[in-house]
């Protein structure tokens, strides 16, 4: 899945195929993004929990430090690790994994959409991945 304002760099398909094939525990795997200036964004996510929306709603140094662990956004390594959800705008979904989820719900708006086809996804007890550098 990609989103039609997506610029896609030589070769970033074909290593989400192989990541997706060197892991056939992984479900949906998606890669890093760049900025128009040409820096980094490797962001993907948490769940939200009420931890995190208290987190969000303090913004205060101490208590941001105590709940770092709850952020919902977090920012990627350069390793392929698990997380709970990726930005839509670039994923390859496992055809299995979509038809086991009955594929986007389409009565939900945007990011949310996201989130439930992730929390489905939960569900179904395949895991996520990333693949931080691509292409």
């Amino acid at each position: 899945m990609l989103n039609p304002d997506t610029l896609v760099r030589k070769g970033a398909i074909g290593a989400l195929v192989r990541f997706l094939e060197a892991r056939p525990d992984v479900g949906i795997v998606g890669s890093s993004f760049e900025n128009l200036d040409g820096s980094d964004w490797p962001i993907a996510f948490r769940f939200p929990s009420i931890m995190s929306e208290l987190e969000s709603g303090l913004q205060l140094g101490f208590a941001s430090r105590i709940l770092r662990g709850w952020v919902v956004a977090v920012e990627m390594s350069f390793e392929a690790q698990p997380v709970d959800w990726l930005p839509g705008a670039s994923m390859m979904v496992r055809p299995s994994v979509y038809e086991a989820i009955g594929g986007f719900d389409e009565t939900y708006f945007l990011y949310s959409r996201k989130l439930i086809f992730a929390s489905e996804q939960r569900k179904q007890a395949t895991p996520h991945g990333m693949c931080p550098r691509v292409g």
